[in-house]
C-alpha cells in the first residue's frame, strides 16, 4: 500500500482477510483436533457440526435462576400459613402437626420436581430452535470432551438423563429449604 504496488481498497480487503483469518484459527484448530479424535473412534464416528451441542452438553449445570424462583415460591408457601395464623390452630389438633408436616412437604418436592422439568426443558426448547443443536442421535462419545465417558447412549439421551438429575438436585434442594 505504501509503494503504491496495491491501492487503499486492495489494502482494506486484504488486511479484513487477515484479521478474519485470526479469528478463525480456534476453529480451525478445533477441526484438526476434532478429526483426529474421530479417526481415533474408527468406524462408530459420526461426522458433524458439534461446537453447538458441545458447548451446550459442556454448560449443563444447575440453573440459579431456578434455585432462586425455588425459594421464593416455597416459602410464600410456608409464611402464608403464619401469616394467616392457621399454623397454631393446625398445630394444637391432634393429627394436624403430622399432616401439616406431609402437606409442605408434599408442596416442596412438587414444586421442586415442576421447577427441575420446566427450566431445563424450557432452556433445552430455546437452544435447540435458537442454535440447531444438530444430530441428537449420534452416540455421546462423538462429542471431544465425552471421550471419557463409558456410558453406551445418544446426546439426546444424555441431555433427558441430565435433566432427570437436575430434577432430583431441584427435589433435594426444596427439601433443604422446607
Amino acid at each position: 500500500y505504501q509503494t503504491d504496488a496495491i491501492s487503499a481498497e486492495e489494502f482494506s480487503v486484504i488486511s479484513d482477510e487477515i484479521k478474519a483469518a485470526k479469528n478463525r484459527i480456534p476453529n480451525l484448530n478445533y477441526l484438526l483436533e476434532k478429526s483426529e479424535y474421530l479417526k481415533n473412534l474408527g468406524d462408530e464416528a459420526e461426522y458433524f457440526y458439534d461446537i453447538v451441542v458441545m458447548d451446550y452438553v459442556e454448560h449443563m449445570d444447575i440453573d440459579l435462576f431456578m434455585l432462586l424462583v425455588l425459594i421464593i415460591v416455597i416459602t410464600l408457601i410456608f409464611t402464608e400459613d403464619y401469616t394467616s395464623g392457621t399454623v397454631l390452630l393446625v398445630k394444637s389438633s391432634a393429627n394436624g402437626k403430622g399432616k401439616l408436616f406431609c402437606c409442605r412437604f408434599g408442596c416442596a418436592v412438587l414444586c421442586s420436581a415442576v421447577c427441575g422439568v420446566i427450566f431445563p426443558t424450557a432452556e433445552f426448547i430455546v437452544k435447540y430452535i435458537a442454535f440447531d443443536l444438530g444430530n441428537l442421535q449420534a452416540d455421546v462419545k462423538n462429542l471431544m470432551i465425552m471421550e471419557s465417558c463409558n456410558l453406551s447412549m445418544s446426546i439426546g439421551q444424555y441431555i433427558i438423563l441430565t435433566v432427570v438429575i437436575r430434577m432430583l438436585y431441584a427435589i433435594v434442594f426444596g427439601m433443604l429449604v422446607m
